[in-house]
């Protein structure tokens, strides 16, 4: 059974490989476990959209809980699937275009990107957005800049 899950969480030091090693990383796990997603990346926070076999995003978010470039993860969304909303994005990736920042502010509580503030609803909707979107910036293979 399909499942996805949304969760965010602050950044800590992303180490000497920044987030080019990280994304390198979890594309290569998440190939072998089968999930596909998106990861935005704020200043301050991650937000990620993953979806794949129950089992193995429930081994991925317990890694990401346990992660020290994580803090305080918290779920916003989990729910079962009939199809995948990214199939063929092992880990998609935004840069930080005019664009997407809007999108973002498109769900905001304030003036400001703020997950803690969304509802899950907004939080899939949000990722629904981008993927229709198809943003420039937006990349299924290659790193790029941070939000």
């Amino acid at each position: 059974m399909l499942q996805r899950l949304i969760y965010f969480s602050e950044i800590n030091d992303l180490g000497d490989s920044g987030v080019v090693g990280l994304l390198e990383q979890v594309r290569t796990r998440n190939r072998e476990d089968e999930l596909t997603g998106m990861l935005l990346m704020t200043r301050k926070y991650f937000m990620q959209y993953l979806e794949g076999p129950r089992l193995a995003l429930n081994a991925a978010y317990v890694r990401i809980a346990g992660d020290s470039r994580h803090s305080s993860p918290a779920l916003l969304e989990a729910h079962d699937l009939e199809d995948r909303l990214f199939p063929d994005w092992g880990m998609g990736y935004t840069q930080a275009t005019p664009r997407m920042r809007q999108v973002l502010l498109n769900y905001a509580a304030a003036d400001h990107f703020e997950p803690s503030l969304m509802s899950s609803q907004a939080a899939v909707n949000l990722f629904w957005d981008i993927r229709a979107l198809d943003l420039d910036g937006i990349t299924p293979w290659r790193p790029a800049k941070s939000l």
